[in-house]
This record gives C-alpha cells, structure tokens and sequence, in this order.
C-alpha cells in the first residue's frame, strides 16, 4: 500500500494575519462584493515559521482586467516558477515547495506591461506533513518514500515535489530521460509510482542503470495509456545490482504532446543486507580471520591420531 495521503493544515491570509505571521507589500483586505482580496505591491512576501519539515503550497490568483499579469514566486530564495495570468481570468496557481523546521518567506514579484491594477485572490498556504521517509512492510523488507523530506535518494529530471490540493507528486516535463540514484547499500526488490497525464496518451520506458530495459508488473505495460488516467507501475528490481533507474516518457501522439506527465507516491522497497564477512568492518573482518585460524588449529591438534605404543 501507498503511503497514506499527508496530514496538512490550511492559513487563510485572505481576510487575516495570524499571530506569528507577516505580510509585506499587501493592501488590507477589501471586498468586490463577492469575494476578499488585497493588492499586493510590485514586490511582496509572507513570512512564517514551521516546527517541523513540511511541504508549502500557496494559493496563487492574479487578477487584472484589462492586462495579463506576469509574476513569480520563490521560497527561501529558491525559485518555484513564473506565471501568467490572463486578462479578465480567474486562474489558481499553486506553486509549492518543502522546508525544513524555521522560519520562511515567500517571495512574490508582480506586474503587467503598463500599470495596471492586480488584485490577489484566495491568498492561502497549506502546510502539510512531509511523509515518513521510511517504514516496515515485512521481515527484512523496508518500503522508502522517495518524495519525503531528507530523502537519500536523489534524482535529476523531475521537478520538486508539488502539491495538487491533495496528494504530494513530482513532474515529468521533458523527453529526456530522469533519474532515481539509490544510496550505496540499497539492496532494492521493487519500485512503484503512480503516473497521470492529463495531455495525451503516454507511455514510460524504464532502465536499470541506463541500459537494462525494465517491464512494469502490468498487463499493458507496452500499450500507450489513457490520458487522466491515474496508472500503476510496479518494477521488479531483485536479483538486479541496481544503482539507478532512468525513466523516459513517449507521446502517442508524438513529440511533447503529452505533457507534463505527473508521478504520485513513488515508493522503493528494500531488503536488509545478508549476514556475510562482505558486511564488515576491515578490524572486524581481520579479527574473523585470527580466530578462524586458531580454532583450525585447536581442531588440528585435538584429530591428531595418537602415537602407537608396544
């Protein structure tokens, strides 16, 4: 099973500050009549603390009625994308990132290309529980969450982990090849994830280490899938030295067509190494070897056939 969807918490910043955060760069809060909203200034930025790693998603809306409005958002001075806003539209961005335990600041940058008014809808953020990194899911066995905070294993052409309003994924948004790096040691059975595209039908074609073509547990595991329909991939990796998996997308309808293509709860699991002198330390394996000698001549002396007397 999936690790279970994270706990999260929701601060409406809409209508108000709670205590111990801050707004810069932000109007009161007004109302048109329907809903609230502030006007942030060309440059703004929320401030807050949390007590723990977590995973920060912000409710992005801009609206202008006469101009399309260009802004970004970034954490903690990492960027976490530009945005457009059409004119006269209400579009929702949620522009997400993890932090760990202290305190943050979003900041935000904000304009049309001629002076414009903007106001800013829906201002939220969700904080929600990074996943544990790891837990249990049989004798020897141990099950990773490769989207969890402090996660050993790396990876290189995906993005960061977004939040969609309720599950954590990572984005496929290229043709080239992405890559999971397991930690020196990781002896890994299996490999799940959950994948969607909500652009065309796809397809994704893993290999171990870069060449060692891997066939999904699935009954279609060579058809192109369905667009918005949310597929399992499961990898069988024993037997395999497996220091890396690549994946790579295909569009049914060739090119990029299909993306971007979304992985939820990609999980590996892993069994505990075997007992072996290859698990040793070199002081330890040096003193297995002492002792094994002496006990070969402890048995030695003890089978020695006796001298024959008259």
């Amino acid at each position: 099973m999936p690790f279970s969807n994270p706990e999260q918490t929701t601060t409406d910043l809409s209508t108000q500050i709670p205590l111990g955060w801050s707004m810069l760069g932000f109007s009161a809060s007004a109302s048109d009549g329907v809903n609230p909203y502030r006007v942030p200034q060309p440059v703004s930025e929320i401030w807050f603390s949390t007590p723990g790693p977590r995973y920060v998603s912000f409710t992005y809306q801009l609206y202008s009625p006469q101009q399309s409005v260009q802004a970004s958002v970034a954490l903690d001075g990492q960027p976490l994308g530009r945005y457009v806003f059409p004119a006269g539209q209400f579009v929702t961005v949620l522009p997400s990132g993890l932090v760990e335990a202290g305190q943050h600041v979003l900041h935000f940058e904000q304009g049309c290309a001629s002076a414009c008014p903007i106001n800013q809808y829906y201002a939220g953020v969700k904080l929600i529980d990074a996943p544990p990194l790891r837990q249990s899911v049989g004798l020897g066995a141990v099950q990773w969450a490769l989207d969890s905070a402090k996660s050993p294993f790396s990876s290189s052409g995906l993005s960061v982990v977004q939040f969609d309003g309720a599950n954590l994924f990572r984005s496929l948004s290229d043709l080239q090849a992405a890559t999971f790096t397991l930690p020196k040691g990781v002896q890994a059975s299996d490999l799940r994830t959950f994948s969607v595209s909500d652009a065309g039908a796809y397809r994704l074609r893993w290999t171990s280490d870069g060449s060692q073509a891997l066939s999904p547990r699935t009954e279609r595991s060579t058809a192109f899938w369905p667009k918005s329909q949310l597929t399992e991939q499961s990898l069988p990796l024993i037997g395999r030295s497996t220091n890396g998996l690549s994946v790579q997308v295909e569009c049914a309808a060739g090119g990029a067509t299909c993306l971007p293509v979304r992985l939820y709860w990609t999980e590996l699991t892993s069994l505990a190494p075997g007992p072996g002198l290859g698990q040793l330390s070199p002081l330890k394996l040096a003193g297995s070897v002492l002792l094994s000698l002496v006990l070969l001549a402890v048995f030695a002396l003890l089978l020695r056939p006796e001298r024959a007397t008259r």
